[in-house]
Parts: structure tokens; C-alpha cells; sequence
């Protein structure tokens, strides 16, 4: 006969895990030894069967037998604030890759935030003015809170560039960078975009110094920043200082060692547009300053120099187009493929824009570099049909696109093709207010050119 259910020997006084992973238990539930690793601290079972032998019946599956609930574990409490962050990095650093590149920013925004009360704001501000416009109930309470998050990032970011020698600038180059994006998210007039993602960017990069972006966040935040300080040379006209020899000597750099496997031809196709940039800055430079002048001997002298060094990029440029081609056999799905075809056509344009719209050059004999016009419509169809698939199937933020779309549109000769380059910036203004700048702009150069040829 089995020992009966009151023979206090076979008693179990370990809980279900203590028992099953031979641990002692201190008896409590939940025990000493649940609640350290983690786990659900069921009490044990006593088995009150008794079994008589000779064909008597046996009484089993009694109450006692039924294993006990669980005590269950009430979900954590999470305030406001970290779902607005938790927002920021689910939806709008995933959905919004500025270079394409495998793997994203959230890493280093993980390392850095906790530190950094100006970036917890502002991640805080651009997660709630994402919840105002995915939810239409509370949707006036975020954006409401999305302004009072920017206010206090803003102040935040003062207080921590008056110290400036004691924070850590790769944070205030994040919070000056993310400041921008909120701004070109609410504000229609792109006034504190270019304020903060354009300009305050590009001091922040410089105070960082090539040394400084040349490894950890500062090289992150160098590699998701410079097209924004590309896109404002190329926009205003404006030098960069990208192009001195310690800025260009960290593109080599920051590609070496272990980062070797994460380089792509996008990167390439960026110091060419540094380079096609800051030469069209330069001639156009010294073409205005001989508009009411006679062209001299030296003038010729000099457009000729221009001229070389623009025959010389264009090579280049083609011979980039030959690799990225080859290089991309592998790799098509690839953000940074669609990113690398826009700008490769955006950039051949603006190259040949350098020598497309002043007189002096036909005036002065020289040969130029330019495209035909019918190279020209090829590349405007190309920023066209490709950002269109990229707006569709990648993460690539729409804000990317905009420079592109804004050289193309500046090319666009027939209602075929600025048709979808207005759909195409009306879909980047529902969450990047600001392009509505970039579409009013656009509106007026196509009234002047209506103008024109009537």
C-alpha cells in the first residue's frame, strides 16, 4: 500500500521551479530564489491519492491534486514621457534612414540619452507630434505636448551649450540635428530647419573636429549629418568646410578596420558631391564678379581652369557610375542603391548647371563639360521613377529627397514630369511640413518659365 495523504514524510515544501531545478526554496511565495532569476513562483502540489491494491477504487484527481494559479505579474506602469520616446525609436527612426546604410542610429541614441536632457526632450517632442497625427483622439493633448517637450529642449540645449566645455558635443550635435527635424516636421516656413538641421549641424560637425567624428557616436553622427551639410552647400551656394584636406582625409578613415564591411558606394558618390559643389560655388563665383566687365586674356585663362577641373569630375562621376553598377549586381533591394542612383542623377545636373546658364562661356571660346539636354531629361526621369519606388518600398525619409526633387523640378520642362514631382513632395510634406517651402520655390521657378516662353 502507498503511504496515505496524512504521512507528513512525503510532504513537498520546495515550489514547482526550486523542485524541478534541485535548488533549495525559502518557502515564501514568490520565493528568494523566483524572484532573483525572473520566474513564476508556483507553490507545490501534494499528492492526497489514496491507491488501494485488489481491484479497490482509487480516488485521484482530486481537488487538492489541480495545480494552483499562478500569482500573476500586473504590467508595469509607463508615464507619458517614455512612450513618447518609445514612439520615436519604433516608428520614426525606423521609418526615417537618412543614408540607407544596414543597421540605424539607435544604438548610439541608447548610449547617449540618458545624459542628455536636451535629446530626451526633443526625442520626447518629435514622438508625440508622431502619436497627434497617427491618432485622431488626444490628438490636440500630444501635439500640445510635442510643443512643450521642443521648448524645453530648446532651453535645454542653451543651458548645455553655455557649458559647452564640460558636455559632451556629439549630444548637442544629436539634439541640434533632431531640434531641426522637428521643426521641419511643424513648421511650414523651413526657417528653423535651416536654422537648426542646416546650419547649427554644420558648427556642431566642425566643433567636433575630424578627430572627433572618426570613431563611436561623433563618427555616427558625421555619417547621418554630412548630406544635410552637403544639401546646404548645394542649396545656398555656400562653402563647405568638407572640402579641406582634414575633412577629406576622414572619409578614408572612418572606413577602416572594422567599419570596412559597412561601406557602400553612396559614400564615394558624397565626396564627389562635396568636390562638384564646391566648384560650381567657386566659378559661379567669378562669373558674376565679370558679368560687367569685358572678358580679358586672364578671364579665359581661368574659365578654361574651370572648365578642366569640371571635365575631370565628370570622369570621375562616370567612373563611379561604372562600379556602383557592378558593385550593386549583389545588392539591389539595398536603401542606399535607390539613394546612390537619385543623387548620382541630382549631382550630374548640378554639374552641368555649373555651365549651362551664363553666356561667358560661349563668349569666351572655351569648351565646358556639360550635358546634352537630352542626358539631362534622362536623369530628371531617373530622380523621378526612383524616388518614386524608394518613397514606396525603403525606410529612406522622405527628407532626403528633397534636394534631388528640387534639382530635378528645376529641369522638369513638360506637366508630365512636374506632375509627380508635386505628388511626390506633397506625400514628404504630411510629415515634414517644411517641403511645402521647397514646392512654393519650385511653383515660382515654373511660373518664370512659363513666362518666359510665352
Amino acid at each position: 500500500m502507498t503511504v496515505g495523504p496524512l504521512d507528513l514524510r512525503k510532504r513537498r515544501l520546495r515550489c514547482v521551479q526550486c523542485a524541478s531545478s534541485h535548488l533549495k526554496c525559502s518557502g515564501k511565495i514568490p520565493c528568494d530564489n523566483c524572484t532573483r532569476r525572473g520566474k513564476n513562483c508556483c507553490p507545490p502540489t501534494q499528492d492526497t491519492a489514496i491507491k488501494v491494491r485488489d481491484g479497490q477504487r482509487e480516488k485521484e484527481n482530486s481537488a487538492a491534486q489541480l495545480p494552483m494559479p499562478c500569482p500573476l505579474i500586473r504590467p508595469l506602469a509607463i508615464d507619458t514621457q517614455s512612450l513618447y520616446v518609445i514612439e520615436f525609436f519604433d516608428k520614426f527612426l525606423d521609418r526615417n534612414s537618412f543614408t540607407g546604410r544596414p543597421g540605424s542610429s539607435c544604438s548610439t541614441f541608447h548610449s547617449i540619452l540618458e545624459d542628455n536632457l536636451s535629446l530626451s526632450n526633443v526625442a520626447s517632442a518629435i514622438g508625440a507630434l508622431q502619436v497627434s497625427r497617427l491618432r485622431s483622439a488626444g490628438s490636440a493633448q500630444c501635439t500640445r505636448d510635442a510643443l512643450v517637450n521642443y521648448r524645453n529642449a530648446v532651453t535645454a540645449l542653451q543651458s548645455e551649450i553655455e557649458c559647452v566645455g564640460r558636455c559632451d558635443i556629439v549630444g548637442l550635435s544629436w539634439s541640434t540635428l533632431l531640434l531641426g527635424l522637428f521643426e521641419l516636421m511643424y513648421d511650414t516656413t523651413g526657417d528653423g530647419w535651416i536654422r537648426h538641421m542646416l546650419y547649427g549641424t554644420s558648427r556642431l560637425l566642425q566643433l567636433l573636429s575630424p578627430e572627433g567624428c572618426s570613431h563611436g557616436a561623433g563618427r555616427e553622427f558625421y555619417l547621418e549629418a554630412r548630406i544635410f551639410e552637403i544639401a546646404r552647400s548645394m542649396l545656398f551656394s555656400q562653402e563647405s568646410f568638407l572640402t579641406m584636406p582634414p575633412w577629406r582625409s576622414l572619409t578614408q578613415k572612418v572606413w577602416l578596420d572594422s567599419y570596412a564591411g559597412d561601406w557602400t558606394p553612396f559614400e564615394a558618390l558624397l565626396d564627389l558631391a562635396t568636390l562638384v559643389a564646391d566648384l560650381c560655388i567657386r566659378t559661379t563665383s567669378f562669373i558674376r564678379s565679370k558679368e560687367t566687365h569685358s572678358i580679358s586674356a586672364a578671364d579665359c585663362d581661368q574659365l578654361h581652369t574651370f572648365a578642366m577641373q569640371g571635365t575631370m569630375l565628370k570622369t570621375e562621376l562616370t567612373t563611379w557610375s561604372h562600379m556602383a553598377r557592378e558593385w550593386y549586381g549583389t545588392d539591389s533591394a539595398a536603401g542606399h542603391r535607390y539613394l546612390s542612383a537619385v543623387y548620382y542623377s541630382a549631382i550630374s545636373i548640378y554639374h552641368s548647371g555649373t555651365y549651362d546658364y551664363s553666356s561667358i562661356w560661349s563668349q569666351s571660346g572655351v569648351v565646358t563639360p556639360s550635358l546634352d539636354p537630352s542626358e539631362v531629361q534622362q536623369h530628371v526621369r531617373t530622380i523621378l521613377d526612383v524616388t518614386m519606388l524608394a518613397m514606396r518600398h525603403t525606410n529612406l525619409s522622405g527628407v532626403v529627397f528633397l534636394v534631388p526633387l528640387r534639382i530635378a523640378g528645376a529641369r522638369a520642362r513638360s506637366p508630365e514630369q512636374r506632375a509627380p514631382i508635386s505628388r511626390m513632395l506633397f506625400d514628404i510634406t504630411i510629415p515634414f511640413r517644411a517641403a511645402k517651402a521647397v514646392m512654393s520655390d519650385l511653383e515660382e521657378v515654373w511660373a518664370t518659365s512659363m513666362s518666359d516662353n510665352s
